[in-house]
């Protein structure tokens, strides 16, 4: 499988992911490369990170999702679509737990008889996933702030239920590998966000009086593991939410989507409260922190390689067939 070109009208920055059907590329739009080099006209040779107009450029560096034009490509994008265009304050909450789509389409590739398609979609950077975060944890041997099990919960828990009940869809593919975390730009509360993603594998929901679906399973094991890694303590919440976890686990018909509803509802008011409660500065700081060691190990795409992708676009505009091959 050749998905190692890029669209027209982007230059590539550095890898981001892949999985078996895609790979995800940080690419910077060749329009802000080109606003920001008009800015610095003249000073090719001397373009660094305090340049006019590095930081917008910054801002501008994207996740292209590249993928072969199959059935896969359109059911995400249709629920991707469906997701934008819901509304309501509850649809725009939902929406912070989604990456923005920029934009969707096809690109011609030399040598094969069907174009290449495309999602470009808002770039988390460093490309964190709750894999990263577990691994992090075992090797170092350090503890997982209560606070990010309970955010854990409620995000993953809404969306579920938001997907399946006003989109009619189950995601089906929920892993640790399909969630990243990242924090959000002015966002005080010093809790990362976690954001599903990989929409290809999504089946319509058909609702009967005992439905089963794969994503309130998915959801409850990845907080189970993710509280598993926690920090200890004594709170009585938190001991009763754990033995919720394993009650949940053990029952037979636990991933009962109108159990899991129950159980959402009854607990995302209870870890809102808490989380409310115990936000304080101290313990904001705590999890930034430990956000900002699981984010130094993973790396992700410095000034440097932002100006190396400009240096490269100078050299080589508009190549055909959808640029230079990155394979």
């Amino acid at each position: 499988m050749d998905l190692g070109r890029l669209p027209p009208g982007f230059s590539y920055v550095a890898k981001a992911g892949q999985g078996s059907t895609s790979e995800v590329r940080f690419c910077l739009p060749d329009i802000d490369i080109q606003s920001f080099l008009t800015l610095n006209e003249g000073l090719a040779g001397d373009l660094s990170a305090s340049s006019p107009g590095f930081g917008l450029l910054r801002k501008s560096l994207v996740a292209l999702k590249i993928l072969e034009l199959t059935w896969n490509f359109e059911i995400e994008r249709r629920v991707l679509q469906k997701f934008k265009d819901s509304e309501g304050a509850h649809a725009r909450i939902i929406r912070q737990q989604i990456l923005d789509v920029k934009s969707v389409g096809t690109f011609p590739v030399r040598g094969r008889s069907a174009p290449i398609a495309y999602i470009e979609l808002e770039a988390v950077n460093p490309a964190i996933t709750l894999k990263d975060m577990f691994t992090h944890c075992e090797i170092e041997n350090v503890k997982i702030p209560l606070l990010l099990v309970y955010d854990l919960f409620i995000s993953l828990g809404s969306v579920v239920i938001f997907l399946r009940d006003k989109l009619g869809k189950s995601h089906t593919d929920i892993n640790n590998t399909n969630i990243l975390v990242r924090m959000i730009d002015g966002d005080a509360s010093g809790i990362p966000n976690f954001v599903l993603i990989d929409f290809g594998q999504v089946t319509d929901y058909v609702s009967y009086e005992d439905s089963v679906t794969k994503d309130c399973q998915a959801v409850l094991r990845l907080v189970h593991k993710m509280a598993c890694l926690a920090e200890d303590s004594n709170d009585q919440d938190w001991a009763e939410f754990n033995i919720m976890l394993r009650e949940e686990l053990r029952r037979a018909c636990w991933n009962v989507d109108s159990g899991f509803k129950v159980t959402y509802d009854k607990w995302s008011r209870i870890l809102a409260r808490k989380i409310g409660e115990e936000l304080l500065d101290a313990e904001a700081g705590k999890i930034r922190g430990f956000f900002e060691q699981v984010a130094e190990a993973r790396g992700g795409v410095g000034d440097a390689l932002l100006l190396r992708a400009v240096r490269e676009y100078m050299k080589a505009k508009d190549p055909p067939f959808g640029g230079i091959d990155q394979t």
